[in-house]
């Protein structure tokens, strides 16, 4: 039996990898600043379930049959996880995202005199400089 320590140290880690970096893009894009931690959840998970697709690329073998097995259980194991909010790394990543996003939201988006906080701090700059 082969042993297949890289796949399954792969799959562990494979949440903070890429699927919650792609998922918080995901979001910029579509802004989507205040995502539930369902939604961010999801997204993660909907990035983590393309990881499958990779096996394809394996010759076929009795081996190869084995190692997507051991994938599945693993990857449905870590998906669960980040579905029920017990992957740390996936909390983590959606907590600073939308906590960094509200702090830029008030920070651009506050408004006074019908100008943001960006906006008055370089008329101020201009005007001091006359």
């Amino acid at each position: 039996m082969l042993d297949y320590f890289e796949m399954e140290r792969v799959i562990g880690e494979l949440a903070k990898a890429y699927p919650a970096q792609c998922a918080t893009t995901w979001f910029k894009i579509t802004k989507n600043h205040k995502p539930t931690r369902e939604q961010y959840r999801s997204k993660v998970v909907e990035y983590m379930k393309q990881f499958e697709y990779l096996l394809a690329t394996y010759p076929q073998s009795l081996e190869t049959d084995k190692l997507k097995e051991l994938i599945k259980k693993s990857l449905d194991n870590e998906i669960e996880k980040v579905l029920q909010g017990y992957n740390n790394d996936v909390e983590r990543r959606y907590k600073h995202y939308v906590e960094n996003s509200i702090r830029i939201e008030e920070y651009f988006g506050k408004r006074t005199n019908g100008k943001t906080s960006l906006q008055r701090c370089c008329f101020n700059r201009k005007k001091s400089r006359t």
